[in-house]
């Protein structure tokens, strides 16, 4: 349900990644992260503590999300047939 509901992939998707050993893609990445921040932003507009601690949580696997985003990125960037020296 996660698969298809939050990242609009289909159910074998975390799956086929597992089995080949390869990371996210930076859409399905970029989709995940926005959400999250999405609901820790209306989680911390919340009055309740526990809304708040659990904004904090989503606010991590945000920051997770977005640190894999420029790790690619940065690899696509870098790699040398991009580099303009």
């Amino acid at each position: 349900e996660f698969c298809r509901s939050w990242l609009g992939r289909s159910e074998g998707y975390i799956r086929v990644l597992r089995y080949n050993r390869i990371d996210p893609s930076v859409e399905t990445l970029t989709i995940c992260s926005n959400k999250l921040g999405y609901y820790a932003a209306r989680l911390n507009g919340s009055d309740a503590d526990e809304h708040k601690a659990w904004a904090a949580k989503l606010i991590n696997l945000k920051a997770l999300c977005d640190s894999a985003i420029a790790r690619q990125a940065e690899a696509v960037w870098r790699a040398p047939d991009r580099m303009a020296l």
